[in-house]
Protein backbone atom coordinates (compact mmCIF):
# COMPACT_ATOMS: atom_id res chain seq x y z
CA UNK A 1 0.00 0.00 0.00
CA UNK A 2 2.51 2.28 1.18
CA UNK A 3 4.82 1.57 -2.11
CA UNK A 4 1.91 2.35 -4.44
CA UNK A 5 1.33 5.40 -2.78
CA UNK A 6 4.81 6.72 -3.35
CA UNK A 7 4.80 5.16 -7.03
CA UNK A 8 1.84 7.65 -7.41
CA UNK A 9 2.77 10.83 -5.76
CA UNK A 10 6.24 10.04 -8.09
CA UNK A 11 4.00 9.86 -11.68
CA UNK A 12 2.56 13.42 -10.29
CA UNK A 13 5.63 15.30 -9.44
CA UNK A 14 6.84 14.26 -12.55
CA UNK A 15 3.82 15.13 -14.76
CA UNK A 16 3.76 18.19 -13.20
CA UNK A 17 7.39 19.07 -13.60
CA UNK A 18 7.04 18.31 -17.98
CA UNK A 19 3.88 20.41 -17.89
CA UNK A 20 5.51 22.99 -16.48
CA UNK A 21 8.65 22.78 -18.66
CA UNK A 22 6.29 23.02 -21.70
CA UNK A 23 4.46 25.82 -20.27
CA UNK A 24 7.45 28.65 -19.58
CA UNK A 25 6.85 31.84 -21.14
CA UNK A 26 9.29 31.78 -23.38
CA UNK A 27 8.14 28.52 -25.14
CA UNK A 28 4.78 30.64 -25.82
CA UNK A 29 6.59 33.62 -26.58
CA UNK A 30 8.81 32.15 -28.92
CA UNK A 31 7.55 28.57 -31.14
CA UNK A 32 10.67 28.40 -32.54
CA UNK A 33 12.25 27.05 -28.85
CA UNK A 34 9.31 24.58 -28.22
CA UNK A 35 10.69 21.58 -30.09
CA UNK A 36 9.30 19.98 -33.62
CA UNK A 37 9.94 17.96 -36.66
CA UNK A 38 10.35 21.20 -38.62
CA UNK A 39 12.62 23.33 -36.02
CA UNK A 40 15.58 23.16 -38.24
CA UNK A 41 13.91 24.65 -41.62
CA UNK A 42 12.72 27.22 -39.13
CA UNK A 43 15.90 28.10 -38.52
CA UNK A 44 17.11 28.80 -40.95
CA UNK A 45 13.88 31.56 -42.19
CA UNK A 46 15.27 34.33 -41.94
CA UNK A 47 13.10 36.81 -44.30
CA UNK A 48 10.12 35.65 -46.67
CA UNK A 49 9.82 36.97 -50.33
CA UNK A 50 7.96 40.76 -50.58
CA UNK A 51 5.07 40.75 -50.46
CA UNK A 52 3.93 37.00 -49.01
CA UNK A 53 3.23 36.04 -45.75
CA UNK A 54 3.05 33.20 -44.36
CA UNK A 55 1.43 31.92 -40.86
CA UNK A 56 2.31 28.88 -38.83
CA UNK A 57 0.33 28.40 -35.18
CA UNK A 58 0.76 26.23 -32.70
CA UNK A 59 -2.26 25.24 -30.55
CA UNK A 60 -2.40 24.84 -26.81
CA UNK A 61 -5.52 24.25 -25.08
CA UNK A 62 -7.81 27.08 -26.07
CA UNK A 63 -5.22 29.51 -27.06
CA UNK A 64 -2.65 29.23 -29.95
CA UNK A 65 0.03 30.62 -30.56
CA UNK A 66 0.66 32.58 -34.12
CA UNK A 67 4.15 33.36 -36.07
CA UNK A 68 2.84 35.48 -38.84
CA UNK A 69 5.91 36.59 -41.31
CA UNK A 70 4.57 39.23 -43.54
CA UNK A 71 6.88 40.73 -46.59
CA UNK A 72 6.48 44.07 -46.21
CA UNK A 73 9.36 46.19 -45.14
CA UNK A 74 9.51 46.44 -41.14
CA UNK A 75 7.83 49.94 -39.90
CA UNK A 76 6.49 50.18 -36.02
CA UNK A 77 3.46 51.76 -37.63
CA UNK A 78 2.46 48.73 -39.50
CA UNK A 79 2.83 47.00 -36.04
CA UNK A 80 0.70 49.62 -33.99
CA UNK A 81 -2.05 49.53 -36.74
CA UNK A 82 -2.31 45.69 -36.84
CA UNK A 83 -1.83 45.71 -32.46
CA UNK A 84 -5.38 48.31 -33.01
CA UNK A 85 -7.12 46.00 -35.27
CA UNK A 86 -6.03 43.22 -33.11
CA UNK A 87 -7.99 44.70 -30.56
CA UNK A 88 -11.01 45.87 -32.33
CA UNK A 89 -11.87 42.25 -33.04
CA UNK A 90 -12.19 41.82 -29.47
CA UNK A 91 -9.34 38.51 -29.33
CA UNK A 92 -7.59 37.93 -26.46
CA UNK A 93 -4.25 38.87 -27.73
CA UNK A 94 -1.32 37.81 -25.07
CA UNK A 95 2.71 37.37 -25.67
CA UNK A 96 2.46 39.90 -28.55
CA UNK A 97 5.81 40.42 -30.18
CA UNK A 98 6.01 42.39 -33.69
CA UNK A 99 10.00 42.47 -34.81
CA UNK A 100 12.19 42.98 -38.19
CA UNK A 101 13.47 39.54 -39.50
CA UNK A 102 17.03 39.74 -40.82
CA UNK A 103 15.99 40.56 -44.45
CA UNK A 104 14.26 43.75 -43.42
CA UNK A 105 10.59 41.91 -43.20
CA UNK A 106 8.28 41.76 -40.61
CA UNK A 107 7.87 38.84 -38.16
CA UNK A 108 4.76 38.72 -35.45
CA UNK A 109 3.96 36.60 -33.03
CA UNK A 110 1.72 36.48 -30.25
CA UNK A 111 -0.93 34.29 -28.61
CA UNK A 112 -4.83 34.55 -29.03
CA UNK A 113 -8.19 32.48 -28.40
CA UNK A 114 -8.79 29.35 -30.73
CA UNK A 115 -11.84 30.09 -32.84
CA UNK A 116 -11.29 33.57 -33.69
CA UNK A 117 -9.38 33.05 -37.16
CA UNK A 118 -11.65 35.05 -39.32
CA UNK A 119 -11.48 38.42 -37.22
CA UNK A 120 -7.79 38.03 -36.99
CA UNK A 121 -7.29 37.08 -40.86
CA UNK A 122 -9.84 40.24 -41.30
CA UNK A 123 -7.67 42.59 -39.46
CA UNK A 124 -4.27 40.79 -41.01
CA UNK A 125 -5.85 41.68 -44.28
CA UNK A 126 -6.81 45.69 -43.43
CA UNK A 127 -3.53 46.46 -41.95
CA UNK A 128 -1.64 44.91 -45.05
CA UNK A 129 -3.87 45.16 -48.03
CA UNK A 130 -2.02 44.93 -50.86
CA UNK A 131 -0.77 41.46 -49.51
CA UNK A 132 -3.99 40.14 -48.66
CA UNK A 133 -5.50 41.02 -51.90
CA UNK A 134 -1.80 38.67 -53.42
CA UNK A 135 -1.89 35.89 -51.35
CA UNK A 136 -5.01 36.14 -48.81
CA UNK A 137 -4.36 35.32 -44.84
CA UNK A 138 -5.50 31.80 -43.44
CA UNK A 139 -4.34 31.41 -39.89
CA UNK A 140 -6.40 28.70 -38.61
CA UNK A 141 -4.87 27.97 -35.12
CA UNK A 142 -5.78 24.44 -35.56
CA UNK A 143 -2.41 22.69 -35.96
Amino acid sequence: MFSSFRTLLFALVAACLMLSAFATPEALAFPDAVASPDHNIEKRAVTIPLNQQRCISHKHGLHATYDIRVGRTFTQGHCDALWRELKNTRNEITVWSCRRLRGGHMRIIFNNTVGWGDSMNRALAKTFPHIGRVMPFRCNGRA
